[in-house]
């Protein structure tokens, strides 16, 4: 089952590596259900999330079977995550929470995400 909305994106232009720019007006509870300019694929335990925000177009994979969450087909445990990365990871789960399809996959998803931001939590100050 597929959920599928679209959108013009922003076209605001930004340096390479830098956040991407917000859409004009765009609030945090724009990630209360499926964005409009987003999709969302479920098959078997598995789902993939596309979006755009701002400038940025990346995808976020979870398979609950493995316990991974994967961006832009890298895995986030393995990933430096800048904070902007972790507001779409997280506004995913606000997401999930709202959207009929997503609802299946949500607490599961949010499981995972606490679980890897724990363990980068304590990584981190592990190594401090």
């Amino acid at each position: 089952m597929t959920t599928t909305k679209n959108m013009t994106t922003d076209k605001t232009e930004h340096a390479p590596g830098s956040p991407p720019v917000p859409v004009p007006g765009q609030a945090e509870d724009a990630w209360k259900g499926l964005p409009s300019d987003s999709q969302l694929v479920s098959f078997g335990e598995r789902f993939t999330f596309t979006f755009a925000h701002g400038r940025e177009v990346g995808s976020i994979h979870f398979d609950r079977g493995r316990g991974e969450i994967f961006y832009k087909g890298h895995n986030v445990r393995n990933m430096d995550l800048e904070e902007w990365q972790m507001q779409v990871l997280e506004g995913l789960r606000k997401t999930l929470a709202h959207d009929e399809q997503g609802k299946a996959f949500a607490d599961d998803y949010a499981r995972t995400l606490d679980k890897v931001i724990w363990e980068k939590r304590h990584h981190a100050a592990d190594k401090a």
